[in-house]
């Protein structure tokens, strides 16, 4: 292969890497990342071997690559992380060499809402009843259910006719070129965590078994050691490849000697350690192949985070459109958008279901379904909310508050155990799991006019607590908020833009420090006219004013320190006498206002007792630092005379 108009040998285009991100460190997290973050680029010439090989760490820089190139910077990652990878030359299928994705089933499976059942208990008592006495005819009862199965197997008989129509309808065409076009993959053998070999298709990251009828042959196999050519006959197909590569009748190997992995060295028990050592270095001699010319895979963190090259990937699968964005790309912190529909060809008038899911959502809304047949909505949250809603169904065409909807919570949070709502027009149905009183469910209708009876009331503070909810859902879905760590500088622009202003103004701090030195005769030698020389007698004057007005500073910084920690201290003894002579009056919210406030007073009282001993041992040394100034001070040389 050609890299930049020079020929190398491809084993030395693998270059080993592991990268330093906890997000990958297994094959399939390693195998989905390459086959989100690269495009993948058909070959020119479908039939013939591509006539470059870019490096894996231009590919990545690239954003997009052959198969080749795909399949070299996978093994690249997998090798790095101590797999037992191989790069394959062969032959694939027309959907594989083109990645032709309709064909396949989408990894996101439709998701299935499955309904709680209460388990019932059965209470076997000492005097149950026994059953009664089957008298109805076995001959009747074997009559209907011979017309039962009847009906169940010709069901099942156009059940199956119907399957074998869609699976011809989703038969791949015929392909002209079937068993020649050309295509490069990744082979896994037995290793880390892998127990059974299996193929790896770089341009998406999904595995396959190594008998699949996806690829048609292999020609040739290779990694950073050695390369291998498939030597045997394509007679049954890919599955009766054999993978043992020390055997040479099947493949035949560029290089001589094998790697250190497959070297199997037996020597006799009698040779001394000499002899053991020069048997050693006698199987070294054999040509190794070349180090990597290619440099280290290199993602920056930011960009790894990123995982699509812009920002976003759509695939269609079988009757299925995914749409994938990248972390924090969309405001509204979805990830992944899933469209559903009941054709083949997903032709926009048999959409039948919208799947959004989210990310870092402050509200904690992780999914939307919408059902495009009948116009319903359903938003599901995990737990963390302060209402505890667990899911919230609703209209689209009539999302106002005395439409219908349905609205879900997490009830062994609640301290009402409420577990669902049901509202109507006119009602609403209340359902409880695990209430001690036994309480589990209401059912409330309103009227149009008049006052609602006392034993209403609870219902009543129910519509209010909805209507608030509803609020609060179309605030939150027209101004969506999003979680960032505060350790996460990748996308806290806030936190970095806080920190820059920071560092800003410390600089200028900094330089207005160094750049002007504080005079502390200035205003008294403002007061005199700034005469350009002072007599003894003046000098005096000034020195001891300003030693004088900063003594008396000190003094009134302690007298007001000291006065503020005395007062805090008598309010403290006030509030605790009379919480003494009140205390059965108070409830358990004000008793825990009361002692809040309290530890407030304790800890000011605290701070002010701390600086108050500061003031009192730091006032003796910055009135000598004053001192010592004012006696080097240039105006006041004369004093020094």
């Amino acid at each position: 292969m050609v890299d930049i108009d020079l020929w190398k040998m491809v084993c030395t285009t693998i270059r080993a890497t592991s990268l330093p991100y906890p997000e990958i460190q297994s094959w399939k997290e390693i195998a989905k990342f390459v086959g989100d973050y690269v495009d993948y680029e058909e070959l020119e010439n479908p039939i013939q071997i591509p006539p470059r090989l870019y490096s894996p760490n231009t590919v990545f820089l690239r954003h997009s690559g052959h198969s080749f190139e795909i399949a070299t910077a996978l093994a690249s990652l997998l090798l790095g992380f101590n797999y037992n990878a191989y790069v394959v030359s062969g032959y694939a299928t027309e959907d594989v060499a083109k990645r032709i994705m309709m064909r396949v089933d989408s990894p996101f499976p439709e998701f299935i809402e499955q309904e709680e059942v209460a388990e019932e208990i059965k209470v076997e008592g000492k005097y149950a009843l026994k059953p009664v006495r089957d008298l109805r005819s076995k001959f009747l009862l074997w009559l209907e259910q011979r017309e039962i199965d009847k009906i169940k197997e010709k069901e099942r008989k156009l059940e199956e006719e119907r399957k074998r129509k869609i699976e011809e309808m989703e038969k791949p065409p015929h392909d002209d070129l079937y068993g020649w076009r050309v295509h490069g993959w990744v082979l896994v053998l037995r290793g880390r965590e892998i127990e059974t070999p299996m193929f790896i298709e770089p341009s998406t990251g999904y595995s396959h078994p190594i008998d699949s009828p996806l690829y048609v042959w292999i020609e040739s196999i290779w990694n950073n050691t050695n390369y291998w050519v498939n030597m045997q006959e394509n007679s049954e197909g890919i599955g009766s490849i054999d993978y043992d590569f020390t055997n040479t009748e099947n493949w035949e190997h560029l290089l001589i000697g094998e790697p250190i992995s497959f070297r199997q060295l037996d020597l006799p028990a009698d040779m001394d350690e000499i002899e053991k050592e020069t048997a050693m270095i006698l199987t070294e001699k054999h040509l190794d192949v070349p180090p990597p010319w290619s440099s280290m895979i290199d993602i920056p963190h930011k960009v790894f985070r990123r995982r699509f090259p812009r920002g976003k990937k759509e695939t269609m699968y079988k009757r299925t459109i995914v749409e994938e964005f990248s972390d924090h790309a969309q405001v509204n912190g979805m990830v992944t958008k899933i469209y559903r529909f009941n054709d083949l060809d997903c032709s926009p008038s048999e959409l039948r279901t919208i799947e959004e899911l989210y990310e870092h959502r402050d509200d904690s809304m992780v999914k939307i379904i919408r059902d495009c047949n009948s116009d319903w909505v359903t938003e599901y949250f995990r737990d963390g909310r302060e209402d505890c809603c667990k899911l919230h169904s609703y209209h689209t065409k009539s999302n106002i508050l005395e439409s219908e909807r349905s609205i879900e919570y997490y009830h062994h949070i609640r301290h009402d155990c409420l577990s669902k709502l049901e509202i109507g027009e006119n009602y609403i149905t209340e359902h409880f799991i695990g209430r001690e009183d036994k309480f589990y469910y209401r059912h409330t209708v309103f009227a149009k006019k008049g006052q609602p009876p006392p034993g209403m009331l609870e219902s009543r503070r129910r519509l209010v607590t909805i209507t608030d909810f509803i609020k609060l859902r179309f605030k939150e879905i027209a101004r969506p908020k999003l979680i960032v760590s505060l350790f996460d500088r990748d996308f806290n622009d806030e936190l970095m833009m806080g920190m820059r202003e920071q560092e800003k103004k410390q600089q200028e701090i900094k330089v207005k420090q160094l750049s002007e030195e504080v005079d502390y005769l200035y205003p008294y030698l403002a007061r005199i006219g700034f005469p350009s020389k002072l007599s003894k007698i003046l000098a005096e004057k000034v020195r001891n004013q300003c030693l004088s007005d900063f003594k008396q500073l000190l003094l009134r910084r302690i007298n007001q320190v000291q006065k503020d920690y005395e007062k805090t201290k008598s309010e403290i003894e006030e509030k605790q006498k009379r919480f003494a002579a009140i205390q059965d009056t108070f409830s358990l919210t004000e008793e825990e206002d009361f002692y809040s406030a309290l530890n407030d007073l304790f800890f000011y009282a605290r701070c002010l007792e701390i600086r108050l001993q500061r003031y009192k041992e730091l006032s003796p040394y910055r009135y000598e630092a004053l001192a010592s100034y004012l006696d080097l001070h240039p105006a006041l040389a004369i004093l020094r005379t």
